[in-house]
């Protein structure tokens, strides 16, 4: 009864603290909601009964950012990334966000920081990978982040909608005749096409090369988990390769000003280890030194 009691009150707290967000969003901050939909599976007006057993998947991933031009009104923007990546895991996650960075910064050429709000699959956002993404973000984009977690279970938003959308007017496309959709490169022509009338959605098509380029390259980091992960619903990039973890996301006025003195709030040193042993545990105190009061999470 007690865990059922905790899960609910992540869900409650985890729902005020967005909507907290929004309403005192400043204006050089942005919120990327986002999450993959289910995939959109090809067909034809006309197919053999065996059809149904081949089809082709297209991933289709929503995205929507939440941006203030003035101090009160909220504005968003629909991004839906396509791909012929089926691997929905962290390094598809991470080639998008290097899709989407550039729009966010044409939409908010002043964005200093990104508030990620995603839900808690560890194979696709919550996990070492993303964790490693955080703690570096300033210094691959220029711009600061926050990832947030839902409670597991209680992802739903406007990300569902755009993607039921999409697969929806793609296949009454396909059953009025106006497009052939045989495979993801199909899908994105057609968004790009004058029959498509989702206009004020933004597409953007990301090759599987890129996916598998990008997932080479975290294997290469040999990464390692953090304790605790599934208990994580919130992690911030605090600087100097140290994320700032919490159980709950917080949105009160200091840590919206990135000062973390806000209680439950807990630093985590990302540190980059060698190899070898001894190189491993001549990193780790050299860490403990630099950081007497902060735990020491290895993820490298």
């Amino acid at each position: 009864m007690n865990e059922f009691k905790d899960h609910v009150t992540r869900i409650q707290t985890q729902y005020a603290q967005m909507k907290e967000l929004k309403i005192n969003l400043p204006k050089n901050h942005c919120i990327v909601h986002m999450d993959f939909a289910e995939n959109y599976q090809c067909k034809s007006v006309e197919e053999i009964q065996s059809a149904y057993w081949n089809q082709t998947s297209v991933t289709i991933h929503p995205v929507v950012v939440y941006y203030k031009v003035d101090e009160d009104e909220l504005l968003h923007k629909s991004i839906v990334v396509i791909s012929d990546e089926m691997g929905h895991n962290s390094a598809t996650v991470l080639s998008i966000i290097d899709l989407i960075i550039p729009e966010i910064k044409q939409l908010l050429p002043t964005v200093e920081c990104i508030h990620y709000w995603t839900d808690s699959q560890t194979s696709q956002y919550r996990n070492k990978a993303i964790f490693n993404a955080i703690a570096n973000h300033s210094l691959d984009y220029g711009i600061r982040a926050k990832w947030n977690y839902w409670e597991a279970g209680h992802g739903k938003g406007p990300c569902d909608g755009i993607g039921g959308t999409s697969k929806r007017m793609a296949d009454e496309a396909v059953r009025t005749g106006k497009v052939a959709i045989q495979d993801p490169h199909d899908f994105y022509a057609w968004t790009q096409s004058q029959s498509c009338s989702l206009k004020r959605i933004k597409f953007i098509f990301l090759p599987k090369d890129k996916c598998e380029n990008k997932g080479k390259l975290l294997s290469e980091q040999k990464l390692r988990p953090v304790p605790g992960t599934m208990k994580l619903h919130a992690v911030a990039e605090k600087g100097n390769d140290v994320v700032a973890v919490r159980n709950t996301s917080c949105y009160c006025v200091t840590c919206l000003s990135d000062e973390f003195t806000c209680e439950n709030w807990q630093l985590e040193a990302v540190l980059k280890t060698g190899t070898q042993e001894g190189e491993t545990a001549e990193v780790v105190d050299e860490a403990r030194e630099t950081y007497p009061d902060v735990g020491c999470y290895l993820l490298k």
